[in-house]
This record gives C-alpha cells, sequence and structure tokens, in this order.
C-alpha cells in the first residue's frame, strides 16, 4: 500500500503540535480564572448542542447570551492563548467564537492566526474559524473545514474549496488530516 506524499507533512505536523500541546499543559496557565470562566461557558454551550434533537432556538438563545462576554474576553485579552489558560480552555474559546455573528469571527482571526504562528494556539481551529469566514463571505474554503448539508445535498459534504486539487497538502501542513477521512468522520 502506498502512501499519500501529504503522509510524511501531516505526520510532522500533527507530532509537533501534539509536542507543545503536551508542553503547555504541564504548566500552569497564567489566567485560571479566565480559564475557569471559559470552561463554564463552553459547558453551557455544549449542553444545549449535545442534547438528541437539536432545539435550534435555546442553541441560538445561548450564543446570544455568551455574545457579550465572549467579546469583552477578547477585549481585555485578546484571543486566549496556551500560556493563558492551557491548551483546552484556549480551544473552547475558539469553538465557542464559531457560534458567533459573522464579524466577531473576523475580527478574531488575526489574534488566533497569530497565536499559531508563535505555538499558542491550534492550526486546525485556525483553519475552521478561516474557513467559516471565508464561506460567510461567499468565497471558497481553503481547508474544507466546514461541511454543510442543504437542500441539493441534504447529506453532510464539503462546500466549494479553493484548489481543491491541492487541499490535502495544505489540510497536512497543518496537522489536519486528509479531507476525505475527516469527512467521513463527521
Amino acid at each position: 500500500h502506498e502512501l499519500p506524499a501529504d503522509a510524511a507533512s501531516y505526520c510532522a505536523a500533527h507530532i509537533r503540535q501534539e509536542t507543545i500541546k503536551a508542553k503547555a499543559k504541564k504548566q500552569a496557565p497564567s489566567n485560571p480564572a479566565l480559564r475557569d470562566q471559559i470552561e463554564q461557558l463552553i459547558r453551557v454551550d455544549q449542553a444545549v448542542r449535545e442534547k438528541p434533537g437539536f432545539d435550534l432556538v435555546k442553541m441560538a438563545q445561548t450564543d446570544r447570551e455568551h455574545a457579550a462576554v465572549l467579546e469583552e474576553i477578547f477585549a481585555k485579552y485578546g484571543v486566549p492563548t496556551y500560556r493563558m489558560v492551557g491548551p483546552r480552555a484556549a480551544s473552547d474559546f475558539v469553538t465557542m467564537i464559531q457560534h458567533q455573528s459573522p464579524e466577531f469571527r473576523r475580527k478574531v482571526l488575526p489574534g488566533l492566526k497569530a497565536n499559531v504562528d508563535v505555538g499558542q494556539a491550534d492550526p486546525g481551529s485556525y483553519a475552521t474559524v478561516f474557513d467559516r469566514s471565508q464561506t460567510d463571505a461567499g468565497k471558497k474554503q481553503m481547508y474544507g473545514q466546514n461541511l454543510t448539508c442543504d437542500t441539493q445535498n441534504p447529506k453532510l459534504h464539503t462546500g466549494p474549496i479553493e484548489d481543491e486539487d491541492h487541499v490535502d497538502e495544505r489540510r497536512a501542513a497543518i496537522g489536519l488530516m486528509r479531507l476525505e477521512l475527516y469527512a467521513q468522520l463527521v
């Protein structure tokens, strides 16, 4: 069996990210109160999403209730880093950003990218926010992170992707699995 050309790139990026996260987990966060606040918010955020039979009204209400708090956190601290709140809370913050307005996602994106560039945020989280922002703007995704369903295709599928022939190379470079596998898992 032949390995895809991007397999080595994926392994190197994935190992690099896991090493960074493991190192960050060993250090106490510089802002444990903020970590605790984010953990409380994500519990509520996920509680309405994990129930059987999605209650879209309740999800939207929870997202509205969290909007001001998330914007306040962002205004005061920027995008929380691994060092500030630990890898889990940093990732949880970005998860909740996904549920906010397109304007807020666009505002957060440069800070998230800066955190990724210095090893203080997950590149996969950045790819997800970036792709969502692209979709919001009516543009093609770069990584294929945001699967969709619509009236033409009611099953989950990837939307339009920029330079689709090289998407797995871009994904591998930041430690994301091949798009076909990702779509199957989701």
